[in-house]
């Protein structure tokens, strides 16, 4: 309880403490002081909202869909070499384009 003698004294020391609080969470946050899932968060977002990254982002899509052309031009045989580059350039792609939505989350 705060003993004031008039109530916009009180009103102000409670605007005074709320603004506190928020300046001091701040400022925890910009020391490092959080979790480490967190920091890991934010220099995650940090990185992939770069315009570099979201180049080769863009240019990964660009590669994964010029294959999956090729490879339905090609029609390779079950088994070949050909359909194993591919699925490998397939698996590639899908597990970056996962990390990528994982890191964005």
């Amino acid at each position: 309880f705060l003993r004031v003698a008039m109530d916009e004294q009180r009103t102000h020391w409670v605007a005074c403490l709320k603004t506190a609080i928020k300046e001091a969470k701040l400022r925890s946050v910009e020391e490092g002081h959080q979790n480490p899932v967190e920091r890991l968060r934010r220099f995650l977002r940090k990185r992939f909202e770069a315009h570099s990254t979201q180049t080769v982002i863009a240019l990964i899509i660009a590669i994964n869909f010029g294959a999956n052309v090729y490879a339905a031009e090609l029609l390779p045989d079950s088994g070949s070499e050909e359909e194993f580059i591919f699925e490998v350039i397939e698996y590639v792609c899908t597990s970056i384009f996962v990390l990528e939505t994982l890191c964005n989350l």
